[in-house]
């Protein structure tokens, strides 16, 4: 018979799992013999083994922080300091070192994993439409990528457990009315995951992959700190989340993350209102090794260097077509090479950025799998550590064909040209010097002509060559924000 609990029994519940067995370096495999032992204890065996094949082939990075005088370590209590600032005042910063999982993980920190995800499969419906590897991958893992393990659902049933109680008594999760359907818990539990931290628009790659410990210190980071709160909060609450991430948008600047969680049907998916569209690849972390850059990508570098290092790892999915429309690309080099792998390119501040690879067959056609549409690309070979462009930039269309924008030198247009870029701050100002590109049949950028602004959100009509690719930029500016466009129908569509 199944137990209803009550939501301070449930809270208690979970406590007591984490609270528990505290002896520490138990081989896992007792943990495996005890559950054998019990046949009400298949979900925690099904855990248990699955944790013992993890525990053999993952890494973490460490937190180090250490003098810069004397590269010593400096043990700091991270609850009862301002981590910025004390590091600053003493001299010291962070780097990290790669340890073995099975070297750090106790037993009574797997076994509060494996508890809590026994109750929660118990629990709560929505996790029963998920299949094992959904529930391995983003419920029962232990982190999400790289960060050292810590106790991050101990935190939330014990500091946060008035969150918790919200969100239960919210949804009244007794009885028949224990709904299949987690959407709205997920969008209450993100409300409060928003107000755990405070979102600043830096990156904090100087303290490498935060452990939990470090992130409730700092309690403050950008997107992909938001979203490593939530996908925490929202595992911590019985609730399957991933991080799905956006190196190059593409269509615009910069990267983001954001979560996707459990739907209806017991699928990862985008959270309403939080696709990643318009996007040129979006990648998921994924806890199991998925061995894509092991077996597809390395082999075939050669002496050359890859450039993608968001996915210089085997931890991470291609889920572009789930965020956005895509298309293959098949691409035809203009000269054969003996490189096996190639880049696929996006215009990203003020320059082209490799944003996904493909294969290279019989040395001169390149194969891209699930790009994402109505974005302006461009093709490049490894070089070292570095790449060389080829060919010419075309747009990936709508219909998922190849459309080259090669400018017309003997058809002008008239242009009325008012922004740099798609940003609310990015109209042209009146007093200043523009200067108006456009990509001619080498692929290069070439000066069309220098137009002062003499009023406020619009330029004086210029002239160009129809049909082309444009760039507007401040004439002493630093020429990164500012992004391509075609000029259709009097407008700048921005590409």
């Amino acid at each position: 018979m199944q137990t209803n609990y009550s939501i301070p029994a449930f809270i208690l519940v979970l406590l007591i799992v984490s609270c528990n067995f505290r002896t520490q370096h138990t081989d896992i495999n007792q943990l495996i013999q005890k559950y054998s032992e019990h046949p009400e204890d298949s979900a925690r065996l099904e855990a248990a083994v699955f944790l013992r094949e993890q525990l053999e082939q993952q890494t973490s990075e460490r937190n180090i922080i250490y003098s810069v005088a004397n590269n010593q370590t400096v043990q700091v209590n991270l609850d009862s300091v301002n981590l910025p600032a004390f590091l600053t005042e003493n001299g010291l910063a962070v780097r990290t070192e790669i340890i073995q999982d099975e070297d750090i993980l106790s037993a009574d920190l797997l076994m509060a994993q494996i508890d809590s995800y026994d109750f929660y499969l118990k629990k709560w419906k929505w996790n029963r439409k998920a299949d094992k590897y959904t529930l391995h991958n983003y419920l029962l893992a232990y982190k999400i990528h790289k960060e050292e393990p810590q106790r991050w659902r101990e935190y939330f049933f014990r500091e946060e457990g008035r969150l918790l109680k919200e969100v239960l008594a919210a949804n009244k999760f007794e009885g028949q009315r224990n709904t299949d359907n987690p959407a709205a818990i997920t969008a209450k539990v993100l409300d409060m995951a928003s107000k755990w931290y405070n979102f600043e628009d830096q990156s904090f790659n100087r303290y490498g992959s935060m452990s939990f410990a470090m992130m409730k210190c700092v309690r403050k980071g950008n997107c992909y700190f938001g979203a490593y709160t939530g996908i925490y909060m929202l595992r911590s609450f019985g609730i399957p989340a991933a991080l799905d991430y956006v190196p190059y948008w593409g269509s615009r600047n910069g990267g983001h993350a954001e979560i996707a969680a459990l739907d209806s049907t017991g699928v990862i998916s985008p959270i309403p209102g939080h696709a990643l569209g318009l996007a040129a690849k979006v990648f998921r972390i994924s806890f199991i090794p998925t061995t894509i850059w092991k077996d597809s990508i390395r082999p075939f570098m050669g002496t050359d260097s890859f450039l993608l290092g968001s996915i210089a790892h085997d931890h991470w999915l291609d889920v572009t077509s789930i965020h956005t429309q895509t298309a293959d690309i098949d691409y035809l080099l203009p000269q054969k090479t003996t490189k096996r792998i190639a880049y696929i390119c996006a215009f990203n501040y003020g320059e082209w950025t490799p944003v996904y690879w493909g294969r290279i067959q019989r040395g001169t056609l390149v194969h891209v799998k699930q790009m994402g549409k109505n974005i302006l690309y461009r093709m490049a070979l490894p070089d070292g550590n570095s790449f060389q462009l080829v060919g010419q930039p075309f747009l990936l269309d709508s219909a998922g064909q190849q459309t080259q924008l090669v400018a017309n030198d003997q058809q002008l247009c008239e242009m009325k040209l008012s922004k740099l870029n798609t940003g609310s701050g990015s109209w042209v100002k009146k007093g200043n010097t523009y200067t108006l590109y456009g990509i001619d049949k080498a692929g290069n950028w070439q000066k069309l002509s220098d137009i002062l602004c003499t009023r406020d959100s619009i330029l004086p009509t210029v002239k160009a060559p129809t049909g082309g690719v444009y760039r507007l930029t401040e004439k002493v500016g630093n020429k990164r924000l500012e992004r391509p466009f075609e000029y259709r129908n009097s407008l700048q569509v921005w590409r």
